[in-house]
């Protein structure tokens, strides 16, 4: 079974595409740029996707605000003023669909990351894709 890692994200001024969509997760999920993820879509397809930007945001409005509520810049102090709600956000690059499916994903679908069996369909490396594989490198997870 996938670990589920977040969930889509549909915003008004960022949507999902049929080229991109976003996602959030756990301030504390580890994640890199270039890993693969997937998203249960249409038809009971998958849609992968390539992590091209991870961002965290919190519930302050500007950098000063930050700055106020550490107590006008203490750096000493481990605990602010206040307790700044705060998550992360996931920019997807969309790869493909195991059935060609190019629809934007939708809002509140669950992401989860790939195994090598997922990264190899990913890529277009499945045994179904590549019918005489020459081994040139090897993926390191």
């Amino acid at each position: 079974m996938t670990k589920i890692i977040g969930k889509v994200s549909a915003t008004e001024s960022s949507p999902s595409t049929i080229d991109e969509f976003f996602f959030w997760t756990d301030k504390r999920q580890i994640l890199s740029p270039f890993d693969i993820v997937k998203v249960e879509h249409e038809c009971d397809s998958t849609t992968y996707g390539v992590i091209e930007e991870i961002n965290h945001v919190t519930d302050s409005p500007s950098h000063f605000t930050s700055y106020i509520s550490s107590d006008f810049g203490a750096i000493d102090d481990n605990v602010g003023n206040m307790n700044r709600l705060g998550m992360n956000y996931v920019k997807v690059r969309v790869s493909c669909n195991t059935q060609n499916i190019y629809t934007p994903v939708l809002n509140d679908r669950r992401v989860s990351l790939c195994d090598e069996n997922d990264i190899k369909i990913a890529l277009g490396l499945s045994e179904k894709d590549v019918q005489n594989p020459l081994v040139c490198g090897y993926l390191q997870m």
